[in-house]
């Protein structure tokens, strides 16, 4: 168990960078023409989904496989599926466990078939495979945590950038002296609209 999870950038550093940063540019490269003839939330909406980084989804399912090995020791493999970036399983959100996750393997989507989070161990006898349980128990328990807590985090970002790009676009239309008429409140992204 030696690659650790959920341990790396912040969610709000990562978002920023990867997220913030281009779409202000997108905003200030937006053309009189299009300002004009798009709202400004659909304005949002397109930039926004080029630049999003998804969210994960983890599969509940625990998957579980078992080789012989010599003697009476087994290799146990278990693993979640997930569909999502690699990426944002490095990704430290704002709430967070003072250890965080450690897994044996991380395998990315590849083909189609969605990513693993996999924890493996050598098993000797009946006495090793309690431990592994607990250990599995706890370690996958911590990942789900850490996924509802990233996804929450990308969506709060993401709801702050919504708000902010508004803005911009809508200062844009002034110093253009555009018509008003697609502009909207910034209170529609407060309300959650």
């Amino acid at each position: 168990m030696n690659l650790a999870l959920f341990s790396e950038t912040p969610v709000r550093e990562f978002y920023d960078s990867a997220v913030t940063h281009f779409a202000e540019r997108r905003v200030f490269d937006i053309t009189e023409e299009v300002l004009v003839s798009t709202p400004s939330v659909q304005l949002i909406d397109n930039i926004l989904t080029v630049l999003s980084p998804g969210r994960l989804v983890l599969d509940p399912v625990i998957n579980e496989e078992m080789h012989s090995e010599s003697g009476q020791s087994m290799l146990v493999r278990r693993w979640l599926e997930f569909c999502g970036s690699v990426r944002l399983l490095t990704l430290r959100p704002r709430q967070y466990y003072a250890s965080p996750p450690y897994v044996s393997v991380l395998q990315p989507a590849a083909a189609g078939l969605p990513g693993r989070i996999v924890l493996e161990q050598r098993v000797r006898g009946t006495a090793d495979e309690p431990l592994f349980n607990e250990f599995c128990s706890t370690e996958f328990g911590k990942i789900r945590d850490y996924c509802v807590w990233v996804n929450e985090d990308l969506d709060y970002y993401e709801h702050i950038i919504r708000g902010w790009l508004l803005t911009l676009i809508i200062t844009k239309k002034k110093r253009l002296r555009l018509p008003e008429h697609n502009r909207n409140s910034p209170d529609e992204y407060a309300s959650g609209n």
